[in-house]
């Protein structure tokens, strides 16, 4: 059953109000570059994603993340002037949206890790000092833009000063690199031959189709695969995982001309697809769950092919860096061919009677909310119990209605005053951060599960801002469809 999920997204102390569910695709790289400095804040150093992946599903994770460690440096004037600063390279934006979502001094350090990453170079001084916090988003920038580094890990470690400037970088290789030319041959002549028989096909949606099915037949999911984090290990030891797969599809689709992006989240464990760029539109792309383990040769599945945010929400969440990414609202239909649509499983309509009852869903009868006034009490008595942090709350709420009221709330910010500052400044904190992610679940009856995914934490004093009043959340809305639609 596809739940009619309706998200909404990012909340951000200071942070310019845009909707990025506004981008729309543009093949220009002028308008590209153009509309995403539009939609993103000058600088994203600092900002935390909307939804941190669940620490209660890391046992099912077969996504590695990016690690960085750091060590205090003592003795700064002994770092080696930084050279192979990659100035020269021009990264399209269209293709590497990434890079886009940086500071000037980010997109630096961004060029300058690309630049040693090539040269296998492993450590190296900075061309321009960064803060601790940034680090980890410029690192993961250049991996998650670049499908075709599959020798690099996904661990790094760093120098910093004791005012947390960091001056030098270490990054790690894996076995590849020992023997680069003959593990670059492989990829190459792999990927070529795919890029080859696609490069014959006319329209982009047969290109995609084409390459999904290719993975499909010829990559086996295994959680022990070798390399199984790179692209290589799809490409080339046709056994990986879900990053695998999705660093494989992501390199295919680029070679072919195709904007395709690598995503990260969660979806029952910390996971990464594609969002994908065709004529109309943005879709997310899940190539290791259209491949269930033991899927034969020759046999398909479309379930994950191609579907917007709201047709995804009920699985996938966006997280790091991927919650920039464009909004994924294309029209519903633009799956496979026609001639194949009666055998994808289906992703819209719900059997009504099929509905879970509220009790089912783990409420009790008491727990039903029926004014917008319960539903800010109800958040106001759950922030005294749990203040700062990352967390869940769960509510039963009485019809559509209602939920229209929260959505709208949330839209104008009246729930700042509404129950989000009276609840924090009851447990003492005069400065925050709030990050609010709502999903909303049908139940039977014309009840609704609504699910409220919040992150709120408090802003330190040294950071410039003030001691006293509240720092009022700017809505970011993440890619999801209007839940007026």
């Amino acid at each position: 059953m596809l739940l009619a999920l309706v998200c909404y997204g990012l909340y951000l102390a200071e942070t310019e109000a845009h909707f990025l569910s506004d981008l729309f695709i543009q093949f220009s790289e002028t308008d590209f570059v153009k509309k995403l400095q539009e939609l993103l804040p000058a600088d994203l150093s600092g900002q935390t994603s909307v939804r941190p992946a669940s620490e209660a599903n890391t046992a099912s994770d077969d996504l590695q993340p990016i690690d960085g460690q750091g060590e205090l440096t003592q003795d700064p004037q002994n770092l080696p002037e930084p050279e192979n600063t990659g100035s020269s390279y021009d990264f399209s934006p269209v293709f590497y949206p990434y890079r886009e979502m940086l500071s000037e001094n980010g997109k630096t350090l961004y060029n300058q890790i690309y630049a040693n990453i090539i040269e296998l170079n492993e450590e190296f001084s900075l061309a321009v000092p960064a803060k601790v916090e940034e680090l980890d988003m410029i690192v993961s920038a250049v991996l998650f833009d670049h499908a075709e580094l599959f020798w690099v890990d996904y661990r790094y470690e760093y120098s910093y000063l004791n005012d947390g400037s960091v001056v030098s970088l270490r990054l790690f290789f894996n076995q590849t690199a020992d023997n680069f030319q003959t593990y670059q041959k492989r990829f190459d002549q792999a990927a070529n031959a795919v890029i080859q028989q696609a490069s014959l096909i006319s329209t982009t949606l047969e290109k995609e189709k084409f390459v999904h099915d290719y993975l499909l037949d010829h990559v086996e999911y295994d959680l022990d695969s070798d390399l199984n984090q790179s692209a290589y290990s799809a490409l080339v030891g046709d056994a990986s995982v879900c990053a695998g797969y999705a660093r494989a599809f992501q390199y295919l689709m680029t070679q072919l001309g195709i904007p395709c992006y690598y995503c990260v989240g969660d979806a029952n464990g910390n996971h990464a697809w594609n969002i994908i760029a065709l004529e109309d539109g943005y879709y997310h792309v899940d190539v290791s769950w259209d491949d269930p383990i033991g899927n034969p040769s020759g046999s398909y599945y479309y379930q994950y092919f191609n579907l917007t945010d709201r047709e995804i929400a009920s699985s996938h969440t966006r997280s790091n860096l991927s919650v920039w990414l464009p909004a994924c609202n294309g029209p519903a239909l633009s799956s496979v061919p026609d001639s194949e649509q009666a055998t994808q499983p289906s992703v819209s309509g719900q059997d009504m009677d099929s509905l879970p009852t509220y009790q089912q869903a783990g409420f009790g009868e008491d727990s039903l909310l029926s004014s917008l006034e319960e539903y800010y009490d109800a958040c106001y008595q759950m922030l005294l119990e749990y203040g700062t942090g990352d967390y869940t709350l769960h509510f039963l709420i009485a019809d559509q209605d209602l939920l229209d009221q929260i959505y709208e709330a949330m839209d104008t910010k009246a729930y700042v005053a509404g129950y989000l500052e009276d609840a924090l400044r009851k447990i003492g904190i005069s400065g925050y951060s709030a990050q609010l992610y709502l999903s909303a679940e049908p139940l039977a009856d014309g009840y609704y599960h609504l699910s409220q995914q919040m992150s709120i934490q408090e802003k330190q004093k040294d950071t410039g801002q003030p001691e006293d009043g509240m720092l009022e959340p700017v809505m970011k809305r993440r890619p999801a469809a209007d839940p007026a639609a």
